[in-house]
């Protein structure tokens, strides 16, 4: 950005679009850099959206940041907003019943770019780029939830999507599959964004191939973007516990592979990869932790779950946020070291990680 203020020469040809996707096809050979996150005002009355680069993650544990000392976007009332997602350098932002894109790098942002009416019940969200088109687009998940209902009871969620320049939403195809209603239909489950498509964790409403092992079976849901239809993937084949996890499950992308993970009971954590997208034999387990070493001790949390935001140094470093406290955990876990990363103001746990771009939020 300050090549920009060079010369005009330069400033052209910084903000060709040749040169955006060039230097966007550099940046995605890197790993996650920064972190854009939720901050609150000191009165916590409203919130922000503030950029931090992942290696200066250390010193939230020590000093307060302030957060004017990078980009941040004023999001409004602390009721009415979220950060959809990421996705080449631009972070989709929900506030009130509009949609933004924002991009830290180039301190710009879009106008609201539609009227998001948020369904009166509970919803999904997720946010993608379609390389067929060269287009971004927002995806939602909306659940009809009848109260009287037992928590076990099967939904099929209506699909929108939105593609931004068109501002206009449309219906897809529902889901393949008819999923349970209840606890898997928090809205914090925002799908991820990987190789042109999103992704959910869901639970449906039939049993594990495995012998003997009678829990809800868990599916991941792929929506390719560009022909808006889905595909199923099957867990890792020897993942298996006596009863649903519910809460405790999450999915997202690490080092550019999905990664499923999950707490046991509060006392294990593991994770898993999937090295070839799409490939359910390429499941590989990265990682198997005991919460003792990761020195959390959390008592009477049925909500309990530790979410990977991002794989840092070369994959030594695994960056965890809790989803009940405003803290980060900072895992050197070839050395088994811990650092805890605690601030009152800034929330962790929805934090979306991303590379910096030129992209235009135009």
């Amino acid at each position: 950005m300050q090549m920009k203020c060079v010369c005009r020469s330069w400033k052209t040809l910084i903000s060709d679009p040749f040169f955006i996707k060039l230097h966007l096809k550099k940046q995605s050979t890197r790993n996650t850099t920064h972190f854009a996150l939720l901050h609150r005002d000191k009165f916590h009355s409203s919130l922000s959206v503030v950029s931090i680069p992942v290696s200066h993650l250390r010193e939230c544990r020590s000093l307060p940041i302030a957060h004017s000392n990078y980009p941040y976007y004023q999001l409004g009332s602390k009721f009415s907003c979220t950060i959809v997602g990421s996705c080449n350098g631009l972070i989709c932002l929900q506030s009130y019943d509009s949609l933004y894109l924002w991009n830290p790098a180039t301190r710009t942002q879009s106008q609201p770019l539609c009227s998001y009416h948020k369904p009166l019940y509970k919803y999904w969200v997720a946010f993608g780029y379609d390389n067929s088109t060269d287009t971004y687009k927002v995806v939602v998940l909306s659940f009809k939830i009848e109260f009287n209902r037992i928590e076990d009871n099967q939904v099929s969620p209506t699909v929108r999507v939105l593609t931004f320049g068109d501002n206009i939403w449309k219906d897809i195809q529902s889901f393949p599959v008819v999923i349970l209603n209840g606890l898997t239909c928090s809205n914090e489950q925002s799908g991820v964004y990987l190789n042109n498509s999103v992704n959910w964790l869901v639970r449906c409403p039939y049993y594990c191939h495995l012998k003997n092992v009678t829990i809800k079976r868990f599916v991941i849901i792929s929506l390719d973007l560009g022909t808006e239809t889905y595909t199923q993937f099957l867990l890792p084949r020897c993942w298996e516990a006596p009863k649903p996890l519910s809460h405790s499950t999450s999915l997202c992308v690490l080092m550019d592979c999905l990664c499923f993970s999950y707490n046991f009971e509060k006392s294990n954590f593991d994770l898993w990869q999937m090295k070839k997208f799409g490939v359910e034999e390429s499941w590989t387990q990265f990682l198997k932790i005991r919460n003792l070493n990761l020195q959390v001790r959390i008592y009477g949390i049925n909500d309990f779950r530790l979410t990977p935001l991002c794989l840092y140094e070369d994959g030594d470093i695994l960056i965890f946020a809790i989803n009940c406290r405003e803290e980060a955990i900072y895992y050197d876990w070839r050395n088994n070291r811990v650092m805890r990363i605690i601030n009152t103001k800034k929330m962790f746990y929805t934090a979306k990680g991303y590379s910096e771009s030129l992209v235009s939020t135009c």
